[in-house]
């Protein structure tokens, strides 16, 4: 990851040195994934201006300004493992990522990442989302993600729907329109191991109460955020959190009519960092709807502590 481009170093040549230690093609794969993420930087600037030209992607360019956006991840990644004689292609797709809101439906292909193969396997890489995030001030901020190195389809299909359907490598092929209505689920969703109880959906229309069931590890601890439309405005007191027969019930009681967004944070119980936003929902209130108290504010660790049902 320390290894620095020479001045007008061919690709190939600096390929060869980021790869020169690996013992076999899974060590070379996994080289070139870490050496780009950890040197090619999310061009925000020309993302925002709408000013993403097929120059600025070209491999060749992308190792030059060392930024790019998805697709020069992309295509750099694929030159790369080409030329250590890796079956690779690039795969073009929907993804869930920023910007993206809960209800929303794209209409137009908007992510590039990667298909491998190795000892006869397809595997999956998504370079872009393993550098780091885009922050609420429209930063890139590089935060190393070993998540998305030979991701597993299982997970990547909630957040990415190639439009080849062949790169999906999951049992049950799905639909734009059933990827559309997926819930917005976040890597810590996957990283902690939460389970949907039931059919959950992307987005509700609650005309009383709603109420949600996972399956989660005791472990796992859990916080809720409800946001207003704008986002700019968070209301206490609303969700309810408990334990039942193995299962971790949620229920909501908007405080209003208007739309929502209802945010599950997850974190281990003895992780020290802050929660991470692991489930996403658009909430609909009628406006017939009659607002409530809503629940007494209590805790998690609370609520375990005192066995409250």
């Amino acid at each position: 990851k320390n290894i620095k481009q020479n001045e007008n170093e061919p690709i190939y040549t600096l390929t060869d040195r980021i790869t020169k230690n690996s013992n076999n093609e899974f060590e070379k794969v996994r080289a070139i994934y870490i050496w780009i993420t950890k040197n090619i930087s999310y061009d925000m600037e020309s993302y925002l201006s709408n000013n993403i030209t097929s120059e600025k992607v070209k491999p060749i360019n992308v190792l030059k300004t060392k930024k790019t956006v998805c697709s020069g991840y992309a295509n750099l990644f694929d030159v790369m493992v080409k030329h250590i004689n890796i079956p690779t292609e690039v795969v073009s797709g929907f993804a869930k990522g920023y910007g993206y809101k809960p209800g929303d439906i794209m209409v137009n292909s908007n992510h590039a990442w990667n298909s491998i193969q190795l000892d006869g396997q397809q595997y999956l890489i998504d370079c872009t989302w393993g550098s780091g995030y885009i922050s609420d001030e429209d930063k890139f901020v590089r935060s190393y993600r070993e998540y998305y190195f030979l991701v597993d389809p299982d997970f990547l299909i909630w957040t990415h729907l190639p439009e080849n359907p062949e790169f999906q490598m999951i049992n049950k092929i799905i639909s734009k329109d059933e990827f559309d209505i997926l819930p917005h689920v976040s890597r810590s969703f996957f990283e902690n191991r939460i389970n949907f109880v039931g059919n959950h959906r992307v987005g509700y229309v609650v005309e009383n109460e709603l109420s949600l069931s996972f399956k989660i590890d005791d472990k796992i601890k859990l916080f809720c955020k409800l946001k207003d439309e704008s986002e700019e405005n968070t209301y206490d007191g609303v969700t309810y959190i408990t334990k039942q027969d193995g299962n971790t019930n949620i229920k909501l009681r908007p405080p209003s009519s208007g739309n929502f967004f209802l945010q599950i944070l997850s974190k281990t119980e003895d992780d020290a960092n802050s929660y991470s936003g692991s489930i996403e929902y658009l909430i609909t209130v009628p406006e017939n709807y009659q607002s409530n108290s809503g629940f007494i504010k209590a805790w998690y660790d609370q609520i375990e502590k005192y066995n409250v049902s």
